[in-house]
């Protein structure tokens, strides 16, 4: 079993999408960012929602600077969304492919970006699923100070969740794509 890969992974994951849903405000209906996620796979799931922000910050068990573009949807405890890091500053635009991550900035190479996903309930309601890059790209079609838009299309692996449910985890694996429209913003790992 790989539990213990995904402990760490879903601590780090929880911090990147939480703390970036805390931070994110609404900056009104032409400019406000936005974000359309995919979910496929072991658990399914169509999100579109307005949390999107990047920004810059120090991974504090590694001490090293990050770039982290969070995109969240839900209320703290129901949050559901996808957490890019960047080992390093922002990048410029171009594509990026994803490499796989376990929830911790040193464990990319400088430049590398990963991602992790949390989905806290599947449509139906009967699946969760936390996990991180085993493949795909990221695609920044601008990358300025003040905005960030592209696209993104990765396979996970993680964990899917049975909520309410008397069964154990198992891994699992989805696809997930969509695109964004990312403002900055108070970012935390």
């Amino acid at each position: 079993m790989r539990y213990g890969r995904f402990a760490a992974l879903a601590i780090g994951a929880a911090v990147v999408l939480l703390l970036g849903t805390a931070a994110c405000g609404d900056s009104g209906p032409d400019t406000g960012p936005t974000f359309t996620m995919t979910v496929s796979g072991d658990v399914s799931l169509t999100v579109e929602a307005s949390g999107a922000i990047f920004g810059e910050t120090i991974e504090p068990l590694s001490e090293l600077p990050v770039w982290i573009l969070s995109l969240t949807a839900g209320e703290p405890g129901e949050v559901d969304g996808v957490g890019f890091v960047r080992r390093g500053g922002p990048p410029a635009e171009g594509s990026y492919a994803l490499k796989p991550f376990s929830g911790a900035a040193d464990h990319l190479a400088p430049g590398d970006i990963g991602a992790v996903l949390v989905i806290s309930a599947s449509a139906d309601g009967t699946r969760a699923f936390i996990g991180s890059t085993a493949s795909g790209s990221l695609t920044l079609t601008t990358a300025t100070t003040t905005s960030m838009r592209g696209s993104f299309n990765f396979t996970a692996e993680g964990l899917v969740f049975f909520p309410g449910q008397d069964r154990q985890p198992e891994n699992g694996t989805v696809t997930a794509s969509g695109e964004f429209a990312a403002v900055p913003g108070d970012v935390s790992y």
